[in-house]
């Protein structure tokens, strides 16, 4: 799967693609703080394992890169073919954070994903506390659609997560 807004192109993301600067971004501990992936340490292997993952699925990981092909973030597409159903999420690097990269990523794939995989609805949902995420995801033209109460825990806290969708 390749798609392209002009400033960034999301495309299959590779093994070549798990460097320590990419596993470095996987490790901040800050930087992952609204993820569930902060609770693992990742190396090559379980990097690799994950790409894997995908193989044989229907869903995507996908790398966000610049026009130069440096690489930006990851971004995965969980695929339910029988519902026409895609729920996306991102991780952006640290250095590409706050630069308009996950607004423009966002953008492109509601654009691009309803025809691609033939989508009656796209989904994304993050931790309440995440406010620039909520934001990309709000600034893309998603919707709100439920909140999952108590489901996320942070610092000993429990938080919503909300769920936003877009129909195609």
């Amino acid at each position: 799967m390749q798609m392209s807004d002009g400033d960034v192109v999301i495309r299959d993301f590779n093994e070549h693609q798990i460097t320590p600067e990419y596993l470095s971004w996987l490790n901040n501990k800050e930087h992952m703080k609204f993820s569930n992936q902060r609770h693992h340490s990742h190396t090559y292997e379980s990097a690799l394992k994950y790409l894997k993952s995908f193989e044989y699925s229907d869903s995507y990981f996908l790398s966000i890169e610049s026009k130069e092909n440096h690489l930006l973030g990851t971004c995965t597409v969980y695929y339910d073919p029988h519902n026409h159903v895609a729920n996306v999420g991102l991780l952006i690097s640290p250095t590409s954070s706050n630069k308009g990269v996950a607004t423009s990523v966002f953008r492109t794939l509601l654009t691009n994903l309803p025809t691609l995989l033939q989508l009656n609805k796209i989904t994304a949902g993050t931790c309440e506390a995440n406010i620039q995420m909520l934001k990309v995801i709000e600034k893309s033209g998603m919707t709100y659609e439920y909140s999952c109460r108590n489901e996320f825990l942070l610092d000993g806290k429990y938080l919503d997560n909300l769920m936003y969708a877009k129909y195609c």
